[in-house]
C-alpha cells in the first residue's frame, strides 16, 4: 500500500475554528476544493493560503468576490501579486486548528490547510 493516501482540506476561521472540511484522494491537486469550500460560507474579507492556491482562476474568483486574496506568488511568476506579509503570518492559526479552540465573534478571515495522510493509518487506530 505504499503511496496510497488522502488529503484532508480545512477552512479555518481567524481563531483556528474549523468551518469546512473535504477529504480528497491523495492525487487530487490542493487547489481544487478551495471554491468548493468557500462557497458554503459567508464571505470573509479575506482568505489566506500558501503558494499551492496561486492561481489566476482562484485569484479571478476571490476578486469578484470583494475577498481579499493572501497568497504568495509562486517563483515562477514574471510579475509577482503584492503580499500582505503581515495578514500572511496569521496562517499559522489554521496548522494549530482544533488546539484549544474557543469561542468569539464570527471572523473575517478564512485559511486553507492541506494535510495528507497515508490511507493505511486508519486501520492501524
Amino acid at each position: 500500500m505504499s503511496g496510497a493516501t488522502s488529503k484532508v482540506h480545512a477552512l479555518a476561521d481567524s481563531q483556528g475554528r474549523p468551518v469546512a472540511l473535504a477529504v480528497t484522494p491523495g492525487n487530487i491537486p490542493d487547489i481544487h476544493m478551495a471554491v468548493p469550500l468557500l462557497k458554503g460560507l459567508s464571505r470573509p474579507k479575506r482568505l489566506i493560503a500558501d503558494k499551492a492556491y496561486d492561481a489566476m482562476s482562484l485569484r479571478r474568483w476571490l476578486k469578484r468576490r470583494r475577498i481579499k486574496a493572501v497568497i504568495p506568488s509562486l517563483a515562477t511568476r514574471t510579475f509577482p501579486f503584492p503580499l500582505d506579509r503581515r495578514a500572511y503570518k496569521r496562517r499559522n492559526v489554521i496548522e494549530r486548528m482544533g488546539e484549544g479552540s474557543r469561542t468569539g465573534a464570527v471572523s473575517d478571515t478564512a485559511a486553507l490547510l492541506v494535510t495528507t495522510w497515508p490511507v493505511w493509518r486508519q486501520f492501524l487506530s
